[in-house]
């Protein structure tokens, strides 16, 4: 099969996860081609990209004269999802992205059988678009900010709509779904997952060090964490935490980092390698990953991180907010606190430091991980539900 991604970001360090869908389908014989609305902002180093050959498009910033261009040569006209938009910046972005996309894939040397797209936005209604016109089926993946952070209810709806197919990551975003945006939409289930394979655990020496590994953002509950762990030093003076991440809340955390006088204890790694990466999760004697929901209303899904913690056999650390519990059995193969709980996090954090052997069974992480990716992730889906 012949596949089109339609993306925001190509590639994001932080979305994983599409990466790992697009290794899974080139893996198995399909070509996939991307266009994304913008290129990453930094420099990445994922081994999934380097094992991946794609045909790939960047779109062009408008301009006066190329947005009058594209609405004088329009082929979408009358389409009604597209006059359903709230704005009129968002019909013209739309019109304008898809004639961008479209000339791309007029360019491919293969015709496109399937497009494919990510987060439930307005500006995913061009690649709705581009499937319609070139004959080619069509689905969407929702996640988290997407429907919780600020959501705009009529956009949510008229973006859902326009797809072939819509599938979402967690049982609770199906539910959340059926209640607030569609209850007609036929929403199915389809898990995030990692490449298994690349997270082999060793025998590590038994350090007092905590990982996160989190964008600097408030759905994290970094703050939280940081404020757990100054209470824990009283206990456990040799404590490190360390955090993989950059983000816009990097003062706020030196703040309270100074503030609770746990310098010593606390490093900022910035971001790393993949081989770094799966090394520090290695060390770690657990993961630790607060997360709350948003004054906006965002909130994590599903986060792919807990699973690649937890196939190192890094107990995680979290919280009972969204789908995570759906990924996270309480005292089986992590731990959930109570959403900004600051007495749960330090009484676990305590109970896992003060553990040897590690409070649970240490096979039960990289197994329940394995079930959930070989049942996952677009790849699988495309092959059965569209035919080929």
């Amino acid at each position: 099969m012949n596949i089109l991604y339609y993306l925001d970001y190509f590639p994001k360090l932080s979305e994983s996860f599409i990466l790992n869908e697009i290794y899974y389908l080139t893996q198995q014989g399909h070509r996939v081609a991307v266009f994304s609305l913008n290129k990453p902002d930094i420099d990445l180093s994922h081994d999934e990209l380097d094992d991946i050959d794609v045909d790939l498009a960047y779109a062009n910033d408008p301009s006066p004269t190329s947005v009058a261009k594209v609405l004088a040569e329009s082929a979408f006209d009358g389409t009604d999802y597209e006059t359903e938009l709230s704005t009129l910046k968002q019909r013209i972005g739309s019109r304008f992205l898809a004639k961008q996309c479209l000339n791309f894939v007029n360019s491919l040397a293969y015709d496109i059988e399937h497009v494919h797209s990510h987060f439930a936005r307005w500006n995913k209604i061009p690649a709705a678009l581009v499937s319609d016109n070139i004959g080619a089926s069509s689905s969407l993946t929702t996640h988290a900010y997407d429907l919780y952070a600020s959501p705009d209810e009529h956009s949510l709806n008229v973006t859902c709509n326009a797809f072939d197919s819509i599938f979402t990551i967690s049982e609770y975003n199906r539910r959340f779904i059926d209640v607030e945006i569609d209850p007609d939409a036929n929403v199915q289930v389809v898990r995030m997952g990692i490449r298994t394979e690349k997270f082999i655990p060793t025998e590590t020496p038994d350090e007092q060090r905590i990982l996160t590994i989190a964008r600097f953002v408030e759905k994290k509950g970094i703050e939280y964490a940081l404020h757990a762990v100054a209470e824990v030093v009283d206990e456990h003076p040799d404590l490190e935490y360390r955090i993989i991440g950059s983000g816009p809340r990097r003062e706020r955390y030196e703040s309270i980092i100074a503030q609770r006088g746990i310098e010593d204890n606390v490093a900022f790694l910035g971001s790393v390698s993949d081989d770094q990466l799966i090394d520090e999760l290695d060390r770690a004697k657990a993961f630790l990953l607060p997360c709350v929901i948003a004054k906006s209303g965002d909130r994590d899904g599903i986060p792919v991180v807990l699973m690649e913690a937890m196939a190192m056999k890094t107990p995680p650390i979290t919280t009972n907010v969204s789908g995570i519990p759906e990924l996270v059995e309480d005292g089986e193969n992590g731990f959930l606190c109570e959403e900004r709980s600051i007495n749960d996090l330090e009484s676990v954090i305590i109970s896992i430091l003060s553990h040897k052997e590690g409070p649970i069974n240490a096979d039960r992480p990289r197994s329940t991980i394995k079930r959930s990716y070989e049942t996952t992730v677009i790849g699988p889906t495309i092959e059965s539900y569209f035919g080929n």
